[in-house]
């Protein structure tokens, strides 16, 4: 298992092609199969999610919608990465986020929620109750925008974009943890540590199940 944490972003003015280099290099150099983001997700509210989600509770993606003008697609192809053009329409594979759903449900003391997220990857300033709005106006009955994340999403890409030139066939699943980025009270800060715990439990447990 390797696992890559602090990874940077787009947001820090970064270039993608930059911000990538670590997934890429980690690719190339492991004989891996399964993959999955770790981000943090801000929790939307609207009237179709009006759960309140503390930090620490986890959120399992069932897809996303890239609301930026950017994309890790920028600039030149490097064809030893891949090509050109490439599938992700599997992700977040259906059978693989339905592990790690069955692995939360298995721990009463585990919070979470699954749905879309936006995928924000500029510095735009925007406050957060245009998010919301925006939830509730582009959500319907088959898709419903819970959350929003800034990070991951570039990571799982570069994965899939390398599919064509691995033996293997590659799966790839998100399981965030909510944040608000300021914590408040230390009842608060206690949550979130304890969720952390819980992430990484569930990562575990679900990469030794999907590996048995």
């Amino acid at each position: 298992m390797l696992i890559l944490s602090e990874t940077t972003t787009y947001q820090s003015n970064v270039p993608f092609q930059t911000l990538l280099l670590p997934m890429r290099i980690a690719i190339l150099g492991v004989d891996a199969k399964h993959f999955i983001s770790c981000p943090h997700i801000w929790n939307l509210k609207s009237a179709r999610n009006p759960e309140e989600l503390k930090a620490g509770d986890l959120f399992v993606v069932k897809d996303h919608a890239n609301i930026s003008a950017q994309s890790p697609g920028i600039g030149p192809n490097i064809d030893e990465f891949g090509p050109r053009f490439y599938d992700i329409s599997s992700m977040y594979e259906k059978a693989f986020s339905q592990l790690l759903r069955e692995t939360i449900a298995s721990h009463e003391n585990i919070k979470s929620v699954y749905g879309e997220v936006f995928w924000v990857n500029n510095s735009v300033a925007v406050h957060g109750t245009v998010y919301n709005q925006m939830a509730e106006g582009l959500s319907n009955e088959k898709v419903t925008f819970k959350g929003l994340t800034k990070t991951g999403i570039s990571e799982l890409m570069a994965v899939h974009h390398r599919q064509s030139q691995s033996p293997h066939k590659l799966t790839s699943a998100m399981v965030g943890i909510i944040t608000d980025s300021v914590v408040r009270r230390q009842a608060q800060h206690d949550h979130y540590k304890a969720g952390v715990h819980n992430l990484a439990q569930v990562v575990f447990e679900a990469f030794a199940k999907i590996s048995a």
